[in-house]
């Protein structure tokens, strides 16, 4: 991107970042930018250009390649696939209350989140199922 636009902020008003920001805080990957004149950019459907300029930014200030493949992989596949750690949390707390109590959905997501760290990345993790809390051992 440094390429292409040597100095942005003259593409870029203030207000557009940061509303940019609060729109990604709020809304995720399925937020709606105003990015260089595109009032309706969506990571979704841009992800590929976005990865394409980040790879070369990277590249350019000698990031490992294994390490580019890696973390661009992993937007990559978010934004793709529309999921999120906050996304997979409300997927999970929404099925898992359809069938058992609140707390216990509360107790096997976390249990789930336990379980799934350092094993998987996020937007690959199963949702789980109540048979997780009727297969334990938990106080009455």
């Amino acid at each position: 991107m440094h390429d292409k636009y040597r100095d942005i902020r003259g593409l870029l008003q203030f207000e557009d970042v940061s509303d940019n920001f609060i729109k990604a805080a709020k809304f995720g990957v399925d937020s709606q930018f105003n990015w260089l004149g595109d009032k309706d950019w969506c990571l979704r459907f841009n992800i590929e250009r976005i990865a394409s300029s980040a790879r070369h930014g990277l590249e350019l200030q000698k990031v490992d390649t294994a390490d580019i493949d890696k973390y661009l992989g992993i937007i990559e596949a978010r934004a793709t696939e529309h999921m999120t750690g906050a996304r997979w949390q409300l997927r999970a707390f929404t099925k898992l209350k359809n069938t058992i109590t609140r707390d216990e959905a509360l107790a096997v997501l976390t249990s789930s989140i336990v379980n799934n760290q350092g094993k998987e990345i996020v937007h690959l993790w199963k949702l789980p199922d109540q048979l997780i809390w009727k297969n334990t051992n938990h106080p009455n």
